[in-house]
């Protein structure tokens, strides 16, 4: 199988707490599936929180509940990142 590029990999974002909990953070990245941004997200993300996007919808919400870094997950709709930004 061929990888696929840059552009052929999907655009994810992750939103989270800064590291000073002051405001909150987001870092844009591609990855070839969600399993992988998923794991891309748990290693970026700082904070006991965190939201991925997909093309600008959401995917899911992060929390940390282990001091371990494991991280549940919970499936969210299909809200807009800016229209979340907006309302945290």
């Amino acid at each position: 199988m061929v990888p696929r590029s840059v552009r052929e990999m999907d655009r994810y974002s992750l939103r989270f707490a800064a590291e000073n909990q002051t405001g909150e953070k987001t870092v844009a990245f591609h990855a070839h599936s969600t399993a992988q941004a998923l794991d891309l997200a748990k290693e970026s993300a700082s904070g006991d929180w965190a939201e991925l996007y997909l093309n600008g919808k959401s995917v899911c919400k992060m929390q940390l509940v282990g001091e371990d870094g494991v991280w549940f997950v919970q499936p969210t709709g299909p809200q807009e990142l800016s229209d979340t930004a907006n309302h945290a």
